[in-house]
């Protein structure tokens, strides 16, 4: 399956590309052609385009939902309902951010209930617990998120619902884990686990520049840890966003974390922490390839790729739509160069 995703090579082609067209035609000789089929004869629009990229990473995450059966498919299905929650967080993050909601969710691919006109009626509503009644279908979960609102309106911040979100599907994801087959369980746990891990690591640089206090940091974050030790308490309780980036160097992660501290501070930007740490999360998907290919590792590992790979290359067409040079869109890109 690893075949099918873009090599290195398949991304310096679409950045040395001169134009948006001139990366469109390179496109049409992968894997991607067929996203240029519904288009044919109708005058090209990139968000169009957008659109059919996504719906092609969701026919590919159901082709192989078809062929599963069991576990393997309880923990596809939750993990697809993970990326489902993605649109919640969205639209939480467009209620507090501002902006036109229009705009906002044009790009986004219509994933059953959440079309860009359903995210932008429920935007309208301007009651969040009306959004969440009508948008999050699992009671249980809903729940969970409605104790978060009055966090969220004291912050003017959707994070505390963004990481009651993860909390929830990855608590979720590592419980089912433990059930799976133990030849299963050992890419599922390195890989759900290192998420996980990300996940802390990101919430606490988030919460620190969004200003939220250190007891609440500390009851938010998902009760599991894979790599992490004491360094992520003391990254919670750290006087500010620099210092917790150096206490989190000083653990398992410092071989990403530790030469980006100062460039974070300088910066004054987590940015170039959290790209580190997606590339991360894709060197540990990786591996899940030079495994026996008959486990769940290998199928979670591509679905993981190709999300990831849809989003680079719709950063690399918007850049071109854009005329933004071809190093500051590989700033931006996940699996350039690591793939």
């Amino acid at each position: 399956m690893k075949a099918r995703i873009l090599t290195t090579e398949n991304y310096d082609a679409l950045l040395k590309a001169s134009d948006l067209a001139g990366a469109l035609q390179i496109l049409r000789g992968s894997a991607y052609a067929s996203c240029m089929e519904p288009l044919a004869g109708k005058e090209f629009d990139l968000t169009s385009f957008e659109k059919e990229l996504w719906r092609d990473f969701i026919e590919d995450y159901r082709g192989v939902l078809g062929y599963i059966t069991g576990k393997w498919r309880d923990f596809l299905v939750l993990n697809y309902n993970r990326f489902e929650a993605e649109y919640v967080k969205a639209i939480f993050r467009a209620f507090y951010g501002g902006g036109p909601p229009d705009e906002m969710f044009q790009q986004l691919a219509s994933v059953g209930r959440f079309t860009p006109e359903f995210c932008t009626g429920l935007l309208k509503k301007g009651a969040p617990a009306k959004i969440l009644e009508d948008s999050v279908e699992d009671r249980a979960l809903r729940q969970k998120l409605l104790q978060c609102l009055p966090k969220c309106e004291e912050a003017k911040s959707s994070l505390p619902i963004e990481t009651a979100i993860d909390n929830y599907y990855f608590t979720a994801l590592w419980k089912l884990m433990e059930s799976l087959p133990r030849q299963d369980r050992v890419l599922i746990r390195r890989i759900i686990g290192t998420e996980i891990d990300v996940s802390n690591i990101n919430f606490v640089l988030r919460a620190k520049l969004t200003g939220l206090e250190p007891d609440f940091i500390a009851s938010a974050l998902i009760p599991i840890r894979f790599k992490l030790g004491d360094e992520l308490d003391k990254s919670v309780h750290s006087p500010t966003v620099w210092e917790a980036v150096k206490a989190l160097a000083t653990g398992r992660y410092g071989n990403v974390l530790l030469d980006l501290a100062a460039i974070c501070e300088q910066k004054h930007s987590v940015f170039p922490a959290e790209m580190a740490l997606k590339r991360l999360l894709i060197s540990e998907n990786l591996v899940a390839f030079l495994q026996y290919p008959f486990q769940l590792g290998p199928l979670l590992a591509y679905l993981n790729l190709k999300f990831q790979e849809t989003k680079d290359i719709q950063a690399i067409l918007i850049g071109k739509a854009n005329n933004v040079p071809a190093d500051r869109i590989v700033g931006s890109l996940v699996l350039y160069g690591v793939v």
